[in-house]
C-alpha cells in the first residue's frame, strides 16, 4: 500500500497541515483561513472546508503515517465535524507507537528526541527545536524517522541481535463522521 506522511497543527480544529509523499517530497501544505491567529498573507491560506476536501483527495486509498497519530486523528475528526463534511475511513500508522516498540530503551520517543538520536536531517539540516510544530517541518522529519524505522526493522529481522525484533504497528481507522 502506498503511503503519505501527514502532520497537522491546531487545537481543537486544524490550523495547518502538510503532506509528504512516499518519496519524501512535500506535495501539500495549507493553512486554514478559519483559524483566528493566521496572518492573512500566508501562502496557501484556504477555508477549513477546502483544506479538508483537498486532504481527502490526496490521501484516499493510502496509508497515512504520523508521529503521535492520535493527535492528528483528533484534530481531523474535530475539523470534519466543524465544517459538516463526511470523513472517509482512513488508515493511520504511528511512528511514535512504532518507536516505543522498536527503541523501547530510549528515554523519549518525541520527534525531536528521535530525530536527534538518529542524526536525521532534512535539507542537510538537523532538527531544530524552534522550527518544530510547523506542519511542513514535522512531516519532513516524520518521513525521515519512518524510513529509519523501516531500516531498523530490516536490520533487526535479519541480524543476530534480539533487540527490537518486533515493530509495533498502530493502525487506526477514522470512522465515518456524520455532520
Amino acid at each position: 500500500m502506498d503511503f503519505v506522511v501527514l502532520d497537522t497543527e491546531g487545537k481543537p480544529e486544524l490550523s495547518e497541515l502538510a503532506i509528504v509523499d512516499s518519496q519524501g517530497r512535500l506535495i501539500y501544505e495549507g493553512f486554514s483561513s478559519d483559524y483566528p491567529n493566521h496572518n492573512k498573507n500566508l501562502p496557501n491560506l484556504k477555508s477549513l472546508k477546502t483544506l479538508l476536501t483537498e486532504f481527502v483527495a490526496l490521501v484516499q486509498g493510502k496509508k497515512i503515517v504520523c508521529h503521535y497519530a492520535l493527535h492528528d486523528i483528533e484534530i481531523l475528526q474535530s475539523s470534519f465535524r466543524r465544517v459538516g463534511l463526511f470523513c472517509p475511513k482512513l488508515e493511520f500508522e504511528c511512528t511514535w507507537e512504532k518507536a516505543k516498540s522498536v527503541w523501547s530503551q530510549l528515554e523519549s520517543h518525541s520527534l525531536e528526541h528521535l530525530s536527534k538520536h538518529f542524526n536525521l536531517q532534512v535539507n542537510n539540516r538537523y532538527f531544530i527545536r524552534d522550527m518544530a510544530h510547523a506542519a511542513r517541518y514535522d512531516a519532513q522529519f516524520t518521513y525521515q524517522l519512518y524510513r529509519q524505522a523501516k531500516i531498523s526493522r530490516r536490520i533487526s529481522l535479519f541480524g543476530s541481535s534480539n533487540t527490537g525484533t518486533k515493530v509495533g504497528r498502530f493502525s487506526k481507522v477514522i470512522s465515518a463522521i456524520s455532520p
